[in-house]
């Protein structure tokens, strides 16, 4: 069989890693492929640095952050914070598609407190169809057959709240996650804590406590509640182990990809 593959799909050089690092390392251990897009160079996500030198800097921290989950990491060149959903950013997304072939696409819904966020959104779905179509995008060939979408998890309850259509354990993986994120130290100890306004809070010695502070403040804190999803954490692992579950990641099926039969579903995600 070939090997699976993985598109995740955020705005900023570190969404991938806060939405989907347990589903990407799953997938990996279970011998696919996965890449993580960022649809911005993530320019402006800093509150003293920004330009060439940010845009290299969150390059290299990507990259380290996906070899830790054995993913890769790609990064677009459009500027952070002026992403729009136009026919040039959606010929992008779909080349990138396109060239990777992935079977299972996730990435953001397209409403979210960030319009990078809720354009990442609305272009994999404009994407998802055109993918298919030949004369869209003529210089890359055509995908034959349309992935599965998945929109990652978010707390947004308007215009509706996300439905936990697979949920999975990702307990073991605390200590790889917290990893994942520290990678990234230009965003979970510096912009993010200034922006957010605690930046009082980041450890002075990061090599002993930043791992503790990453799972404090971006793990513990903005993780999602497994106590909603029992009944498809019950189906999936055996009560027993569903009630101990204390971590999760959520994701909801897009209608615009192929249909997520059980069948397919247990090829994909026999985790």
């Amino acid at each position: 069989m070939p090997e699976s593959r993985l598109l995740v799909i955020g705005a900023h050089p570190d969404d991938c890693e806060m939405t989907a690092t347990g589903l990407s390392r799953r997938w990996v251990e279970h011998g696919g492929a996965v890449r993580w897009l960022s649809l911005t160079d993530g320019s402006s996500g800093h509150q003293s640095s920004g330009g060439a030198p940010l845009v290299a800097r969150r390059r290299a921290e990507a990259a380290a952050a996906a070899a830790i989950a054995g993913a890769e990491s790609v990064i677009l060149d459009v500027p952070d914070g002026a992403l729009v959903p136009s026919l040039e950013n959606r010929t992008k997304v779909i080349r990138q598609i396109r060239e990777f072939g992935p079977d299972v696409i996730a990435g953001p819904r397209p409403w979210d407190y960030h319009p990078d966020h809720r354009y990442t959104g609305q272009l994999m779905q404009d994407a998802m169809y055109m993918i298919q179509v030949p004369n869209v995008v003529p210089t890359v060939p055509a995908m034959r057959k349309s992935p599965v979408a998945l929109y990652v998890w978010d707390h947004f309850q308007k215009p509706l709240p996300i439905r936990g259509d697979l949920v999975f354990d990702v307990d073991d993986l605390y200590e790889l996650k917290a990893r994942v994120l520290a990678a990234h130290a230009s965003q979970v100890f510096e912009w993010l804590p200034w922006i957010a306004g605690f930046a009082d809070q980041v450890p002075a010695d990061l090599a002993q406590d930043g791992l503790d502070f990453v799972k404090a403040h971006f793990i513990d804190r903005h993780g999602t509640d497994p106590a909603p999803h029992r009944a498809h954490l019950t189906a999936r692992y055996g009560a027993e182990r569903a009630a101990e579950i204390r971590r999760v990641e959520v994701f909801e099926v897009c209608e615009y990809g192929a249909p997520l039969t059980p069948e397919l579903e247990r090829q994909l995600f026999d985790f």
